[in-house]
């Protein structure tokens, strides 16, 4: 045992070398936050004389030589990740082969982006194609969103505004706010997405709308899109399509929902101008919906009525709104869940004669007592178009969700129509497990027209993991044969693809695939790869960092779990202070390039915390060059009882 009466070690810490003393608290002429604090040897000294007198022992803390700090996944990563989770960057790359030679049709996509923690996150894509010798970029768009609200410029997503704009392929802006106190506010702006070989029209079009916004019990929203374009190149001779005239106008449009007893009820109407059909005139639209939805019945209702000048404004074309039209959608739900019976429909007439549309279906489905077994049948009456043809079609189906992951499902589907001519459909779908986790999935169809025996197909597909590559083979074949073809077996399609997992974030794919239809053979070649990066907030400042030489980051852990300390107060040359985040990082932007000091302030450490190393750190910062990552480990002062000899 040591003796008392030794002088006992001082500033000496678990895991860290003695502390500096106060009175070198000062560098280049400039005072340290630390100038007028007690050193931790002075601490250490105070309480171990008070410790030994009058008690025969003394209280030392000293290094335990064999204590190890656990490795952490921070730890062995390097100061590249010594920080929390900050973002997931993620990109994904597909390009698509079909054909070959003169004829050969080549597709790609890619989009790269960033999510960090919280809603905030933007991507990059864009697609394009090569045909015929020339390359071209089809679409490209840039999205981002943070905490209320998210935006798209480019090529944005296709987007409806009620029933009076249906915008498939928009070249500009897209943004969506979140308001306070509830909906959503949108603009947009731009022209159309031009299509290769397609001599595209002076379009534009901008607008602004309000949706859900709530006013009392109810909501309101409101609309209104203001347009412009030119006239579609037709060739000389040919007769122009009325949607093919240049014009002007705009539409606005302003609707209310409100709760009545235990459904809801809604009313819109619209009204626009414009002179598309060559003369100048107003628009007027409206619609009304009621819903009702109880645990055992379920109705909505729809009805609109437009007048003769009232269009859907597009990006490809401007659609005659229908001048009547009637939706409704009816179920009934029984058996505790296990029955449902439904009647739907729509009738669509006037406007354009390719929106016309008669559709009744009526129906119902259910599990077969307690068994796994369900069936459905369903009868649809269904006329398309102006004048059409009508179309009466049975359905019914039979399947089975068995235990072990075996499932099956028989279909027939019997079809009429107006013209006498009749055609019967049997299909059956079945999927069996396989031992080590395969899968095989058999799809038999078949196909008579006029009662006489036509088209038949069998598809297999094969599913097989393979576990040393971390991935999974599928196989897909389909043989066929016709009454045309005098049932000569032919393959109709057969691929071959293969999905692995060479890192855990990350997912490729690569496929072949042969198709013949109508004695023509295409062979297709997809790969696809698919990469996700965790990204760390780093004690060397991430990203930022690099491209900011002149930036110092401070890094304020305890030692063992290698944790970081938030609060925790450090400074620049005793000017400039900083408290430390939830992950103990701080950071000095634009510090000018020489010798500067970084200290850390003890008293605001976590009690009874202390710095087990020095509390101030000289740093060179040079351009061009990333500084070292300043890192204080703190720890708890470990205890050890020493009893001195004439204590004995």
């Amino acid at each position: 045992m040591d003796s008392a009466a030794s002088a006992p070690e001082r500033g000496v810490f678990a895991g860290g070398a003695p502390a500096d003393s106060a009175s070198a608290a000062t560098a280049g002429g400039a005072p340290l936050l630390l100038a007028t604090t007690p050193s931790a040897a002075d601490a250490v000294a105070s309480w171990g004389a008070a410790s030994a007198s009058g008690t025969g022992f003394t209280v030392r803390r000293v290094v335990n030589p064999r204590y190890r700090p656990p490795l952490t996944a921070s730890g062995l990563a390097g100061p590249a990740t010594t920080g929390a989770l900050s973002a997931l960057d993620h990109a994904h790359a597909q390009v698509v082969n079909r054909g070959a030679g003169p004829t050969l049709t080549r597709e790609w996509e890619f989009a790269a982006g960033r999510a960090y923690r919280g809603e905030r996150a933007f991507e990059l894509s864009a697609a394009g194609a090569t045909r015929d010798q020339a390359s071209g970029l089809r679409q490209m768009r840039l999205d981002a969103r943070d905490t209320g609200w998210q935006g798209s410029v480019g090529d944005v997503p296709p987007l409806s505004l009620g029933g009076v704009a249906s915008l498939q392929r928009l070249r500009g802006a897209l943004l969506h706010v979140d308001l306070p106190g509830g909906g959503v506010a949108h603009a947009l702006g731009g022209g159309e997405t031009p299509l290769p070989g397609i001599t595209p029209r002076k379009l534009r079009l901008g607008g602004a709308a309000l949706e859900e916004r709530p006013f009392d019990e109810a909501t309101v929203s409101a609309s209104f899109l203001g347009f412009a374009r030119g006239v579609a190149p037709h060739g000389a001779g040919v007769p122009a399509d009325p949607d093919s005239m240049g014009g002007a106008g705009g539409v606005a449009t302003f609707g209310i929902r409100a709760p009545l007893a235990a459904s809801h009820v809604a009313f819109a109407v619209s009204g626009g101008y414009h002179n598309l059909d060559g003369e100048r005139g107003l628009t007027a639209r409206q619609a009304l919906d009621w819903n009702l939805a109880t645990p055992l019945v379920a109705l909505a209702l729809h009805d609109e009525r437009a007048s003769r000048r009232a269009r859907i404004v597009g990006t490809e074309t401007f659609l005659a709104a229908p001048r009547a039209e009637d939706r409704w959608n009816a179920q009934l739900r029984g058996g505790q869940g296990r029955l449902e019976s439904h009647f739907t429909g729509v009738l669509r007439d006037g406007g354009d004669s390719s929106l016309a549309a008669h559709t009744v279906q009526l129906g119902g489905s259910g599990n077969l007592g307690a068994s796994a077994w369900y069936a459905g049948i369903d009868h649809t009456w269904d006329r398309r178009g102006a004048p059409g043809i009508g179309e009466r079609r049975l359905s019914v189906s039979l399947g089975n969700m068995g235990a072990g992951g075996v499932s099956t499902l028989l279909r027939a589907d019997r079809t009429g129509d107006d013209a006498g001519r009749t055609s019967l459909a049997l299909a059956d779908e079945t999927s069996l497990p396989l031992p080590r986790g395969g899968r095989v999935d058999v799809e038999p169809r078949g196909l008579w027209t006029e009662r006489r025996f036509g088209d038949a197909l069998v598809t297999t597909r094969l599913s097989w993991p393979m576990r040393p590559l971390s991935g999974r083979l599928t196989g897909a074949l389909a043989v066929g044969a016709s009454r045309d073809e005098g049932f000569r077996g032919r393959v109709r399609e057969a691929e071959l693809g293969f999905a692995f997992v060479p890192r855990p974030r990350d997912l490729g794919n690569v496929d072949v695939r042969r198709v013949s239809e109508n004695g023509t053979t295409q062979y297709e070649y997809t790969a696809a790869y698919d990469v996700q990066a965790a990204r760390y907030e780093s004690a060397g400042g991430g990203f930022l960092a690099r491209r900011d030489s002149n930036r110092v980051v401070v890094h304020v852990l305890r030692a063992g779990n290698r944790s970081g300390v938030g609060d925790a107060l450090v400074s620049l040359d005793g000017k400039e202070l900083r408290f430390t985040d939830a992950d103990g990082l701080a950071t000095f932007d634009r510090v000018a390039p020489g010798v500067h000091v970084v200290a850390i302030e003890e008293r605001s450490l976590p009690v009874p915390y202390r710095v087990s190393s020095s509390t101030r750190v000289f740093v060179t910062v040079e351009r061009g060059r990333l500084p070292d990552p300043v890192e204080f480990e703190i720890a708890r002062p470990a205890k050890r009882q020493v009893f001195g000899s004439d204590g004995q």
